[in-house]
């Protein structure tokens, strides 16, 4: 295989980049790179360009990548798997010289390769338990799931070490979940307990106590506080039902009275609340269904 002279071929990548003439060890750099959020596929065109002639490779799985190649009309779009980018880099160089490319594999056509590859049984339940997860926030879309499924992979001790994910495998996940909650929503009641607390976190914020974290609201020039909640409350408010709420004043207002502003427009907004009027006590809203609807 030759690695120092340049192929006649133009890479382009998902992030809009382009590789003139690289030599096949860089293509095997760029393809053993893919797998992740916009870096999930490479377009291969030969220089001079011939219109339906392309090479085009998919990461499918750490392990699996998805080679299609066209020369022609639909009949001449052919594809295969590949099990690492060496084999990969064969293929193309094959290609890009007009050798034959095709020999020793079984190639099908495109559309009747089910290259769907699954991840490890382990991996994709606490995957799927992570999605569902996530969705429920309410606060990311599918692609951001997506992205955090693959990280929180490394950060489970139940899966760290098995075959990681590609982004392409997380995101079959995170749009299953994203379904179901789309289809879940249908029997929500026409006004859920989310709808009213960020009803109540508006108003504050209109009134100069700006919400800040999760559910920002309000950037006052001049604010007179502020209330708060991060991930780790949310996740409380999904699995358990209880959220808790933390606030500060700016001086010179005081605490009391921002969390006492906070409390009346919580409770105005038919939310059940409880604090005792300690300004060092964090704020409790419970019970909440944390219903946030996606779209």
């Amino acid at each position: 295989m030759t690695e120092t002279a340049g192929l006649a071929i133009r890479v382009n990548d998902e992030r809009g980049r382009q590789f003139e003439r690289p030599t096949a060890a860089k293509f095997r750099e760029l393809a053993a790179a893919i797998g992740h959020r916009w870096d999930t596929w490479l377009v291969v065109d030969r220089l001079p360009e011939q219109e339906h002639d392309y090479f085009q490779v998919l990461r499918e799985a750490r392990r699996t990548f998805r080679v299609e190649v066209r020369a022609g009309g639909p009949e001449q779009h052919v594809a295969t798997l590949m099990e690492s980018a060496e084999e990969v880099a064969r293929c193309l160089e094959l290609w890009a010289r007009g050798e034959r490319w095709q020999a020793g594999r079984a190639w099908v056509p495109f559309e009747e390769l089910d290259s769907g590859v699954e991840p490890d049984p382990v991996v994709a339940a606490r995957a799927a338990e992570n999605a569902r997860l996530l969705v429920t926030y309410g606060t990311y879309d599918v692609y951001q799931v997506a992205d955090m499924l693959i990280h929180r992979q490394d950060e489970d001790e139940e899966t760290r070490g098995l075959e990681p994910m590609v982004f392409v495998q997380t995101k079959r996940i995170a749009e299953a979940a994203w379904q179901r909650r789309l289809a879940e929503q249908a029997s929500w009641p026409e006004r859920t307990d989310v709808d009213a607390l960020e009803a109540a976190l508006a108003l504050l914020a209109g009134g100069g106590i700006c919400a800040r974290g999760v559910l920002d609201r309000g950037h006052a020039d001049e604010p007179r506080g502020y209330v708060y909640f991060d991930l780790e409350e949310m996740e409380l408010a999904v699995e358990q039902g209880v959220l808790w709420l933390y606030f500060g004043a700016v001086k010179p207002h005081e605490d009391a009275d921002v969390a006492a502003e906070i409390v009346g427009h919580l409770r105005a907004e038919g939310l059940t609340v409880e604090w005792d009027g300690d300004p060092k006590k964090a704020i409790k809203v419970a019970p909440i269904r944390w219903l946030k609807r996606i779209s």
